[in-house]
């Protein structure tokens, strides 16, 4: 429901975009639900990409395009190293390289 009134109201100032990147794939739907309220075309008009690349994609229309990292274990080796900052915040932070993917449907 955020990204829906986000877009929304970011089309209503008059707000002009091409693309739009929803932070993950769930947000993505309230933004296609705006974006259909306000008759702009899915790829047409507007890219669509999602992070996560869960279930929804596929069930979106047209299919959402997403990115995301491909090992699997990312998110969890994400929050331990968030709980470790918290632990320990003059620890000093560390960066973790994973490698991307990204997954061409039909919003772009």
């Amino acid at each position: 429901e955020c990204a829906h009134r986000a877009v929304l109201k970011a089309l209503d100032s008059g707000s002009k975009m091409d693309a739009l990147f929803a932070v993950h794939d769930s947000l993505a739907t309230g933004a296609y639900q705006a974006l259909k309220e306000k008759k702009i075309h899915i790829p047409k008009q507007i890219k669509v990409i999602g992070i996560g690349d869960s279930e929804i994609p596929k069930y979106l229309s047209p299919p959402l395009s997403s990115a995301g990292a491909e090992e699997s274990r990312v998110y969890e080796k994400a929050a331990a190293l968030m709980l470790e900052l918290i632990e320990n915040p003059t620890s000093e932070p560390k960066v973790m390289l994973t490698r991307a993917r990204y997954i061409a449907r039909g919003s772009t």
